[in-house]
């Protein structure tokens, strides 16, 4: 079986660690030691370990065969599995096949869009975002200025897109990602992290953290 070193998600190498192309393990070149994963609730295999310097408590073996075999993942995409099912059941099954021939990197509002087909609009959808925020081309300085110009986002000094937000939240409570992952992922603080996913801020309709929850479940 074909093994990749693991990278973490700054594209670091850490030449100590070697994951295995379907994702059943990690292994310590080292010390030999192999670190087995979990399923966690959702259905994804789910680790806990150290990658180039940085603590993961856990992180997803998906995400991690992606960093290893094919690099970082930009902001706004998720790993997709290919194989997956409408039936709640044997979806949450599929979930945990991370070999990495069948997994792919997509943006957020198709992987919605391919699993809730008919039944929801994506979240950039929902917001009215701008269509200049879908082109994948634009630069990141302009994805930056595209965002601060918008509302309530409405706040010049706004560090966050409300489409930003609502995929923050959604990473959170439906797809299992940790704070550290999405600090990571949107460049943000812990702190303002921990108050966009309470609801404490960025909340016009008030919601409770039960009701964000309960609001962004409906989209497993």
């Amino acid at each position: 079986m074909k093994v990749k070193k693991l990278k973490n998600e700054m594209g670091v190498v850490d030449g100590g660690l070697i994951i295995s192309e379907d994702g059943s393990y990690v292994r310590n070149k080292i010390t030999g030691e192999k670190f087995i994963p979990y399923i966690g609730p959702q259905g994804y295999k789910l680790i806990t370990l150290k990658v180039g310097g940085i603590n993961y408590n856990p992180v997803k073996i998906c995400i991690l065969q992606w960093w290893a075999w094919n690099g970082l993942i930009f902001s706004g995409h998720v790993i997709h599995h290919k194989l997956w099912s409408r039936n709640a059941e044997k979806n949450k099954q599929l979930k945990s096949n991370d070999h990495i021939d069948n997994l792919d990197c997509i943006l957020l509002e198709k992987h919605l869009s391919i699993h809730h087909k008919g039944r929801i609009k994506s979240i950039m959808e929902r917001n009215k975002l701008s269509e200049s925020h879908k082109k994948e081309n634009l630069s990141m300085d302009t994805l930056k200025k595209l965002s601060e110009s918008q509302v309530g986002e409405k706040n010049s000094m706004a560090k966050l897109t409300n489409g930003q937000v609502d995929e923050m939240r959604l990473l959170f409570y439906a797809k299992d990602f940790s704070i550290k992952e999405i600090v990571n992922k949107f460049l943000v603080s812990q702190n303002y992290t921990y108050q966009i996913l309470r609801g404490d801020v960025r909340n016009s309709e008030n919601l409770s953290k039960k009701d964000l929850r309960k609001h962004y479940k409906k989209f497993i």
